[in-house]
């Protein structure tokens, strides 16, 4: 294996160690009347472990980067409602090392930073030697911040973050990221932007005003107000769906050199001990590079701006009594056997929901919206409320809604 390593005029020690604030023991002097909370305690432990980790890198990494290529991204100021995408700066050789080497180790907050913003800096960083088990041990300590801060909770975090010199501009969002790790023959790396989508959550009307409502008593506000008012012309058991924007991130398009292939979600450098691989730069994002998805020729109108929720054609507002379980179903001339999915299995283990293992019915065909609810069967055992070109909505005798692929349904 033949590597090329740069020149000297690198101080690598400096780029490794972690611009950290010391940690005081946490010997409640701060607070005198405070109680000694073993949950403060694990996250200051956690946050020291963090920063001995990226420590330890340093005899590692020191003389042992031979290359990198790195796609530095402008980071959210205090001023941006939103992380820029925009302009893509690509640096190699020595630049490229030391933005690197600088976003790997970067816990604490930058100048003007904004506060739910992380430094990004998608790239590869090559080494030539063996750094699995120093990257694990970080990672593993990252986890650990991870776990003790949601432990310590966010009520604990405002009041004592202040108070903790190692906190004081502790960015966690990037004290959590992990570092990735390859040490097999890569053939390509093609970087790129996942975000061209949105989230995608159904509920129905009344379900969206309670949470609204919730929202007004915490943090009551004329547009909360303005929009509840709204929702209250429509039937409460309409579906909506939730698109809620997914925020660009930059993704790493793996393909090893015996044909497999990776996708890594990640803002910051990929650490590899083999040769460069072809590197295919990130662009800048498009926002009009745009997937469509089966909601986009589905939907109406935009309901509720404020949570992103749209309503639906008339044909696709179905009106369900209750969350629907997902389902398939198989029959033959005289009966339907519904079979429920994971998930719905783990959702009928609840007190109340008994499982329908086999109803009588009579064929069914759903080509269509399907008008009021007529019984499958002389007995009413199961009805179709509801069905489009996708799945069929049934109503058992328990009252449990099942979805079910509507190809299932056609005789």
């Amino acid at each position: 294996m033949a590597f090329v390593r740069l020149g000297d005029r690198i101080n690598y020690l400096t780029l490794i160690t972690p611009c950290v604030m010391p940690v005081l023991p946490d010997t409640g002097e701060s607070c005198p009347d405070a109680p000694v909370d073993p949950a403060r305690i694990n996250a200051i432990t956690a946050t020291d472990a963090v920063t001995e980790a990226l420590k330890a890198t340093v005899p590692a990494i020191h003389g042992a980067v031979c290359d990198a290529r790195i796609f530095q991204i402008p980071t959210q100021a205090l001023d941006q409602d939103s992380p820029p995408t925009s302009p893509i700066t690509a640096l190699t050789g020595d630049a490229g090392v030391i933005e690197g080497a600088a976003a790997l180790r970067a816990m604490d907050y930058r100048e003007h930073q904004h506060a739910m913003a992380t430094v990004r800096c998608p790239g590869v960083i090559q080494v030539e030697r063996d750094m699995k088990d120093v990257i694990a041990a970080v990672n593993v300590a990252k986890q650990a911040l991870r776990v003790a801060m949601t432990a310590f909770g966010r009520s604990g975090w405002t009041l004592w973050r202040g108070r903790i010199p190692a906190w004081q501009r502790l960015n966690r969002l990037q004290a959590y990221r992990e570092w990735h790790w390859l040490d097999e023959p890569v053939r390509k790396i093609g970087f790129s932007w996942a975000g061209h989508t949105h989230g995608s959550e159904q509920l129905r009307i009344a379900e969206l005003r309670d949470r609204l409502s919730r929202q007004n008593r915490a943090s009551g506000h004329p547009l909360i107000e303005a929009e509840l008012a709204k929702l209250d012309g429509f039937d409460g058991d309409e579906v909506v769906v939730i698109r809620k924007p997914i925020a660009p991130t930059p993704i790493a398009n793996v393909a090893f050199a015996d044909g497999r292939r990776r996708v890594i979600k990640t803002g910051l450098p990929i650490v590899l001990c083999h040769n460069m691989p072809i590197i295919t730069a990130l662009p800048d994002f498009d926002p009009a590079k745009k997937a469509r998805t089966r909601d986009d020729q589905t939907i109406e109108s935009l309901l509720v701006a404020y949570w992103h929720a749209w309503r639906y054609q008339p044909a696709y507002r179905f009106r369900l009594s209750t969350d629907p379980i997902s389902a398939r179903v198989s029959f033959d001339s005289t009966s339907i056997t519904l079979t429920p999915s994971r998930q719905a299995s783990i959702f009928l283990a609840r007190p109340g929901r008994q499982k329908l293992a086999e109803v009588s019915a009579a064929l069914i065909d759903a080509r269509g919206p399907v008008p009021g609810a007529p019984p499958l069967d002389a007995g009413g055992t199961v009805q179709v409320v509801a069905a489009n070109r996708v799945n069929a909505y049934l109503v058992s005798r328990d009252r449990s809604v099942w979805r079910v692929p509507r190809a299932d349904l056609m005789p």
